[in-house]
Order: C-alpha cells, then sequence, then structure tokens
C-alpha cells in the first residue's frame, strides 16, 4: 500500500519519470502511461547475471545454479503479486502498449531504442 500511494505522489507532482514494475500500469490507469512490458528467455537471463557476477569478489560469486534459482524465485513472487494485487494474470499482455524480448540486446542499446520509440509515442 506504502508504494502504491508513492507512484500515486510521484505521478501527482508532474514530473517525468520511469516507473519499473510494481504494478505501476495498474496504478497509473487513469493517466494513461506508456507501458511497456520487458521479457527475455531464461538463458539470456542467466547469461546476464553471470556477466554481473564477474564483477564481484569470487568469493562473492553467486553460481550459475542459485542465480537460476534465484530467477525462478523472483518470478514467481512477480506473478503472485501481481494476480493478488490487481487480479491479472502475469500472462496476459494486453496492459502494455510495448512488449520487448530484452534477450538479444544489451542494456544500453535497448534502453537508447526505447527512449526512441517513448519519444515518438508521446509525439502522436
Amino acid at each position: 500500500m506504502a508504494q502504491r500511494e508513492i507512484i500515486r505522489e510521484i505521478a501527482e507532482a508532474g514530473n517525468d519519470c520511469v516507473i519499473v514494475g510494481r504494478d505501476a500500469d495498474v496504478i497509473l490507469r487513469d493517466r494513461q502511461p506508456f507501458r511497456i512490458f520487458v521479457c527475455a528467455d531464461l538463458s539470456s537471463r542467466i547469461a546476464r547475471c553471470l556477466r554481473y557476477e564477474e564483477k564481484n569478489d569470487p568469493e562473492n560469486r553467486m553460481t550459475e545454479k542459485e542465480i537460476r534459482r534465484n530467477i525462478l524465485r523472483i518470478d514467481r513472487n512477480r506473478r503472485r503479486t501481481r494476480e493478488i494485487l490487481t487480479g491479472l494474470s502475469a500472462a496476459d499482455g494486453s496492459g502494455f502498449d510495448l512488449t520487448l524480448n530484452a534477450g538479444p540486446w544489451e542494456m544500453e542499446k535497448l534502453s537508447e531504442a526505447v527512449a526512441e520509440f517513448s519519444e515518438r509515442w508521446f509525439a502522436k
């Protein structure tokens, strides 16, 4: 409930912002936000996490098995939360304006593409 209130306060302040997750698409439905769903296949997600883990000290790195387990746990929790709070299935993509498969993309390039698409979206 606190997250919902904070998201509403941010929207009411009138500043441009990006809210990742938190079911903001549903919370801000009346404001008609630009809603993006980003997904990727499990192997791409694991590979991306492993690249980030390389930056950690070797004794603090997660194994591929640990990363897989964490991803699946987080996905399960996100699905449950979305279904409980919104009554919508996490698999229902009809609530989004744009769905992206981030698997083959580097995040910097994907961010640039989304920014360009967003500019065109809001110019319409």
